[in-house]
């Protein structure tokens, strides 16, 4: 008599390590890129290294000075486990026989060594996870956030840290300061293993760092592109003697990484930000569509849209010399040009022959003296972005 026959679903697995380390990658993976998008506001942040000193780093340079945030990521299958002051300091709310405090092997234990070793250059470390934390850590994390010493575990834990070479001679204010720069983000749903979350929020941080209206699916697929550069910069093995180039690239993602994966062209936004374009990223966006759909080669776009930055300083020497009342006209007529180029009556490459006849009506304007078809096609350019920009 043989054995009956089992399907495989009715047989549990031995086990889930690979699928429980492959989820945790995966919201490293939407951890990063969320924070890689916020390099599209960020004048500050400049790059996003990958799996490089912890599940990722942020770099900072401001008045010639580099500075670094270091995160963790950490998450749970179960949203109602929370992290245990165990798990977070190393420390034991009661100690048994032969147990006792383990810092070196706790999250913060690990991240620590980032302010010994980066000393002032790291200005954060942070915990991020999709749980909450225990009452416990809640007492430390309330300690150091008012700079005091009220929780017994806030003791402990600065008497774990006294026995580090590095701050032995540390007082107790002065680790107190230096726990300033841990931060433990919480309740994060992308970190969540289900796009339900992930999604949406990402597509939103899209819009509110760059200020760009994308259908759906090219949101969708921007995102699967950066999660793309996230996995392969976070792929390559980092050699012990690395040049900081080629660290750059192995691991680093910039703001010209975002723009490319968003098709919008590096060269012309550098342009606009220049000239001291805040909304140099949604403008660029608008110019390059706009001419891309008029014919012009790729080539072409950055010289055009350094006709609209031409214009802007030439017509800020100028704008005080101008009667409001001609200047009225001179609007009047721009806008009468871009609203004919946005009901496709006149088409952008047509505007070359028109530019002649718009200039001789409007170069007698006072103060307009030098105006060239040049600095007019810029003025047009300009008008178009303002209106598509409401």
């Amino acid at each position: 008599m043989g054995f009956p026959m089992t399907e495989i679903h009715e047989v549990s697995p031995r086990e889930n390590v690979g699928r429980d380390t492959i989820a945790r990658y995966e919201a490293q993976f939407r951890a990063a890129c969320i924070e890689s998008l916020s390099l599209l506001e960020s004048a500050k942040k400049d790059k996003i290294y990958c799996d490089l000193h912890d599940d990722y780093v942020a770099r900072y340079v401001s008045l010639g000075k580099t500075t670094y945030r270091f995160v963790q990521v950490k998450t749970r299958a179960s949203q109602r486990k929370n992290l245990t002051m165990n798990e977070v300091f190393g420390l034991l709310k009661r100690k048994k026989k032969g147990s006792a405090n383990n810092l070196e092997d706790s999250y913060f234990g690990k991240m620590i060594l980032h302010i010994i070793n980066f000393k002032s250059s790291c200005i954060e470390i942070s915990l991020q996870t999709n749980v909450e934390y225990d009452e416990d850590t809640n007492s430390i994390i309330e300690d150091i956030e008012n700079q005091r010493i009220e929780s017994k575990h806030t003791t402990t834990l600065i008497s774990e840290i006294k026995k580090l070479t590095e701050f032995t001679s540390h007082t107790e204010a002065q680790i107190l300061l230096e726990l300033q720069k841990l931060k433990i983000e919480t309740g994060l749903p992308y970190l969540r293993g289900e796009d339900t979350y992930f999604i949406p929020i990402a597509i939103e941080k899209i819009r509110e760092y760059s200020e760009i209206e994308l259908q759906h699916t090219e949101s969708v697929e921007i995102l699967k592109n950066i999660l793309d550069l996230v996995r392969n910069k976070s792929r390559n093995k980092i050699h012990k003697d690395i040049t900081a180039s080629d660290l750059d690239a192995i691991a680093g993602i910039t703001l010209h990484d975002l723009l490319n994966i968003l098709s919008i062209s590096s060269t012309g936004y550098e342009i606009l930000k220049s000239s001291g374009d805040s909304r140099a990223i949604k403008n660029t966006s608008i110019l390059q569509r706009f001419l891309r759909n008029s014919g012009f080669p790729e080539s072409m776009i950055p010289e055009l849209i350094q006709l609209k930055v031409n214009w802007d300083d030439w017509f800020s020497v100028r704008r005080h010399k101008v009667p409001d009342f001609s200047l009225s006209i001179f609007t009047s007529k721009i806008q009468e040009t871009v609203e004919k180029l946005i009901s496709h009556e006149l088409k952008f490459k047509s505007l070359q022959s028109e530019l002649p006849k718009l200039k001789c009506e409007l170069e007698t304007i006072s103060g307009l003296d030098g105006l060239t078809e040049e600095l007019l096609l810029g003025s047009v350019l300009k008008e178009f972005v303002w209106i598509n920009s409401k």
